[in-house]
């Protein structure tokens, strides 16, 4: 007589022996894109022209691995809000970004808001927008947005206030989020307090913020973190 088990009567080893599961393939490397500074010493480079030229090229080769997107210093004298350009081009593009840098490209809130009603805004592992022209319209849109994989957010050298890190700090919740760099963002005494006394944050190990332009008790808000904390700079 052939006796047929149900799955939850098998034994581990039977059970074991059945599953048809594939095993989780490797992550796929993210193809790193890192276009030259634009200066107006040198009017034959022009990073926008170049960033068209490179996405279009891409989307042409029909790229599907994941992008992390790097250019520096495209915001000049004479186009200050360059960066504003970058994101919409990439977002229509509907390349893979996953990781997009924008340091010293002159991102303002308009950008930000932008970027973060694009379908590349629930994709971004890292976002780095330093040096910029984002205040607290852009940090309230980086607040609402979809940022669930987010791991690392730099921010640092905007002018997102206080009430811009309230915003951020209220907001998300940023569940994947390791590294917030909000230096030289004006965040005063209660913007510091704001970051410290939130939950959105629960794998945060390293926070950059100026603590030498904090008060005392903001000051010592801060320094409660150094629990959860790996680092503060």
């Amino acid at each position: 007589m052939h006796v047929i088990r149900a799955p939850e009567e098998m034994p581990p080893t039977a059970r074991a022996s059945t599953s048809t599961e594939a095993p989780t393939p490797p992550p796929v490397e993210p193809l790193a894109i890192t276009l030259e500074p634009y200066t107006d010493k040198n009017p034959p480079y022009d990073s926008k022209d170049d960033a068209d030229a490179t996405i279009q090229r891409l989307v042409d080769a029909h790229e599907t691995r994941p992008i992390a997107w790097s250019i520096e210093r495209c915001a000049t004298e004479s186009h200050p809000h360059r960066g504003d350009e970058i994101p919409s081009r990439l977002a229509a593009s509907k390349l893979d970004v996953v990781d997009l840098s924008l340091t010293l490209c002159g991102v303002t809130n308009a950008g930000v808001e932008a970027l973060m009603s694009s379908p590349i805004a629930p994709k971004l592992v890292s976002l780095n927008l330093a040096y910029g022209f984002v205040g607290h319209r852009g940090a309230e849109a980086i607040a609402k947005a979809p940022l669930a994989k987010l791991e690392t957010l730099v921010l640092g050298r905007n002018s997102i206030g206080a009430g811009g890190a309230a915003a951020i700090a209220k907001g998300g919740p940023f569940p994947a989020l390791q590294t917030l760099d909000l230096g030289g963002t004006s965040l005063g005494d209660e913007g510091a307090e704001a970051i410290a006394g939130s939950s959105a944050f629960p794998a945060l190990t390293f926070l950059a913020i100026d603590e030498d332009f904090l008060g005392d008790r903001s000051a010592k808000a801060i320094a409660g973190m150094t629990q959860k904390l790996t680092s503060i700079d």
